[in-house]
């Protein structure tokens, strides 16, 4: 019944806002022939980030490199496929540390999961972060964002990826999955690269191809991410509007 509320809700619309080209993509065939879709991409607040950026220090995390995701750990947020990867990952790394942020939903199957991998040790789940100047301190403690999102078979999946640009906000380079909108949130071969979620060689390789060339990353995933402030985004969707009336 919901979605066919929203089918109808679309068919309403003068204009439909995708905010990325794999969300437009999934909206029914018989939507997109008949209205104009525009692909607008998320923003993020950076004057915002920009005060927490400056009152926080990083936290001492253990491991090197030191990985991250923050989300709610669920399946389409992708911990599971990080967590599969590890051993190779570790063979390459030996000191690498997965730290994992966000409401523990499904933490503790993904902790047997670490278990039967044998990467228990080089996993740490933090929880909820309480505050945005705590996020921020992890942001700036990490070498990696990981975020090798998966698309659910009950519909729920990954329409954009607004921590890829948080984390491209505070120099982080990020590593995340294709076939979802995680494609149109990261620059691929500049903020950070796309790989198959389910191939741990391709994962590993990001890793160090980004590691290698550390600094050029950093810079360019600032530059990406203020590239996505909300007051440059905004033009877009005025731009779609139609011209008020006198």
């Amino acid at each position: 019944m919901g979605k066919k509320f929203t089918h109808l809700s679309m068919m309403a619309c003068n204009q439909l806002v995708a905010v990325s080209h794999y969300t437009a993509s999934i909206i029914p065939a018989w939507i997109r022939k008949s209205k104009n879709i525009s692909i607008i991409p998320n923003g993020i607040d950076c004057q915002r980030m920009d005060r927490k950026l400056t009152e926080s220090v990083p936290l001492n995390l253990q491991g090197s490199p030191i990985l991250l995701t923050v989300g709610g750990v669920t399946p389409r947020k992708g911990q599971h496929r990080v967590i599969r990867a590890l051993p190779e990952i570790i063979r390459s790394y030996p000191q690498a540390c997965y730290h994992i942020v966000g409401l523990p939903i499904y933490q503790k199957q993904f902790e047997e999961l670490a278990i039967q991998c044998g990467v228990q040790e080089h996993i740490v789940f933090h929880g909820v972060c309480p505050t945005w100047e705590k996020l921020t301190e992890y942001y700036k403690a990490a070498d990696l964002f990981m975020l090798l999102s998966e698309n659910q078979k009950n519909g729920d999946v990954e329409g954009f990826g607004i921590v890829a640009l948080e984390a491209g906000f505070f120099s982080l380079p990020v590593i995340g999955a294709t076939g979802c909108g995680i494609d149109d949130a990261i620059d691929d071969g500049r903020s950070g690269i796309l790989v198959n979620g389910d191939n741990a060689t391709e994962i590993c390789n990001a890793m160090t191809k980004i590691l290698a060339d550390k600094s050029s990353f950093k810079q360019r995933s600032k530059v990406w991410a203020e590239q996505h402030d909300w007051n440059i985004v905004i033009e877009d969707f005025i731009r779609i509007l139609p011209p008020t009336k006198a």
